[in-house]
């Protein structure tokens, strides 16, 4: 494992209102996530060319078999994954009934990372948020969506699988400032959608619990019910 340690200054930003610096200013929580993101870069000063590099959050956990499958020979390849809150088989679904997805982990070649994505795992990661990724050109983006591979359920995103101390911690800490509110960081209500299986911040989704099988999740939870008990329903 190569740990490191980001410790530049906080970014900053102009404040809309409420907490403030004396100055007027904020911590600018998403610029910092990304610049934390980018520092990955500091980790894989000793990569070679072809080692493939996957960017993802710690709770998005890859299927080994996946990994295995994918194509290094590909520009990229998006892992989707299915969502789930509280538990580790409770899973999130839209109100149509279709799992919720998040299409953000990626891999890709160390030479790719370096050279067609900037160097940037931020803009790797979140290709449509990032100022670069805005200014690519028409062809360098259909040259991204052509060679860009998908693979459904290739990762389990473990959300808010913690106890509700950890949960308030959490919101509190998270790049999501907009929802870190009295009315939602507060004891009673992380119990309540614990216990009713809601979403944390009121958004319109269905939490259904899963059967847990080393067919749809991992095998290290399947096997150790007894340790993750707290965690499954």
């Amino acid at each position: 494992m190569i740990y490191v340690v980001h410790d530049e200054t906080p970014l900053m930003k102009a404040s809309d209102g409420g907490d403030q610096h004396q100055d007027g200013l904020v911590v600018d929580a998403w610029a910092n996530e990304a610049a934390q993101r980018n520092a990955i870069m500091q980790g894989l000063k000793s990569a070679k060319y072809d080692d493939l590099i996957l960017i993802s959050d710690v709770d998005e956990i890859f299927s080994p078999q996946v990994i295995g499958s994918i194509n290094a020979n590909k520009l990229c390849t998006t892992l989707y994954q299915n969502f789930y809150n509280y538990q580790f088989n409770l899973q999130v679904f839209n109100t149509d009934n279709t799992p919720r997805k998040c299409k953000l982990p990626r891999a890709t070649k160390y030479k790719n990372l370096v050279h067609f994505f900037g160097g940037e795992p931020e803009s790797f990661r979140n290709l449509k948020r990032t100022r670069s990724v805005k200014n690519w050109s028409w062809l360098k983006w259909n040259w991204f969506k052509l060679n860009n591979r998908i693979i459904e359920n290739s990762v389990w995103h473990f959300s808010w699988v913690m106890t509700p101390e950890r949960i308030s911690e959490k919101m509190s800490t998270i790049s999501h400032t907009e929802y870190d509110l009295p009315e939602f960081n507060n004891p009673e209500h992380i119990m309540k959608v614990i216990k009713n299986a809601e979403d944390i911040w009121g958004r319109d989704r269905k939490l259904i619990r899963q059967e847990l099988s080393a067919d749809s999740f991992p095998e290290y939870i399947v096997n150790n019910k007894d340790k993750f008990r707290e965690f499954i329903i």
